[in-house]
């Protein structure tokens, strides 16, 4: 999850009326992939990327930029061994990301030379 503001956002959930204004850049485009329209909110810290069922917007993915953190405060910057220290070892690796599942989302850290160099939170429709 992702608070900002006291306004929690998780993948998954309905994004139709978004929980946050303010955003700097707003995107629409024909989904390749979904019902309807992908849509993403840049806002200055992290951008909100939703997909359309036919009826609701949701969200698919939540990436993080500068300082933000996550719920167990890792953030751009912070070392592999803390990712591991406060998320566990239970992590699978794809090429450079270290991605921890859980239900349907994954939380998914890019490490480059030992570091955090990008943070996503994505939603696994079934």
């Amino acid at each position: 999850d992702l608070t900002v503001s006291g306004k929690t956002m998780t993948p998954g959930m309905i994004y139709s009326d978004p929980v946050l204004t303010g955003w700097l850049e707003f995107t629409e485009l024909t989904s390749c992939a979904y019902v309807g329209n992908d849509k993403v909110y840049d806002y200055t810290d992290f951008s909100v990327y939703t997909y359309n069922d036919g009826v609701d917007d949701f969200i698919l993915s939540v990436e993080f930029k500068n300082e933000t953190e996550t719920s167990k405060g890792i953030h751009i910057g912070s070392t592999k061994a803390e990712v591991i220290k406060a998320y566990g070892e239970d992590y699978t690796t794809k090429i450079l990301n270290m991605v921890y599942t859980d239900g349907q989302v994954n939380a998914t850290f890019l490490i480059v030379e030992d570091k955090v160099a990008g943070i996503s939170l994505n939603y696994r429709p079934q």
